[in-house]
């Protein structure tokens, strides 16, 4: 049973995916905490600004280390990380006052709907994008 865990482990789809799951279920978590406890304050736009804030922070050391597995140009690498999170940030706020205002979905299953959306996002962006290397021409 642990060969079998270890040989899933070494595929970085299923590396994305248990990672991805817990940075998910921490984003939501980190969204509804924002949201229920200054929600009233800062609105859940500010809890939807202040939760990737965080979170984008933890994403990255997770996939970066545990994830791509990948070594040298942090800075790069996050300023990279960041721009890909930056798309569904962007279709996060245009979907989630529509949801809520518009449609008249409770905020906290809107924000976990559009979460699926950024999962496939982010996968691909970060994949190809954010920590991308050159391939070795050995």
């Amino acid at each position: 049973m642990l060969k079998k865990t270890t040989a899933l482990w070494r595929q970085e789809k299923i590396r994305f995916l248990i990672v991805g799951g817990f940075n998910t279920a921490f984003g939501l978590f980190v969204f509804y905490l924002f949201e229920f406890l200054f929600g009233a304050s800062i609105g859940y736009m500010g809890s939807l600004y202040c939760s990737f804030a965080l979170v984008t922070v933890s994403s990255f050391l997770l996939y970066r280390f545990l994830v791509f597995k990948v070594t040298g140009t942090v800075i790069k690498d996050f300023f990279r990380f960041v721009t890909v999170y930056l798309i569904p940030l962007g279709a996060n706020t245009i979907a989630l006052p529509i949801l809520v205002s518009v449609v008249g979905i409770n905020v906290y299953l809107s924000q976990t709907l559009i979460v699926v959306f950024s999962t496939v996002v982010s996968y691909l962006g970060h994949k190809y994008f954010s920590f991308r290397r050159q391939k070795s021409t050995d």
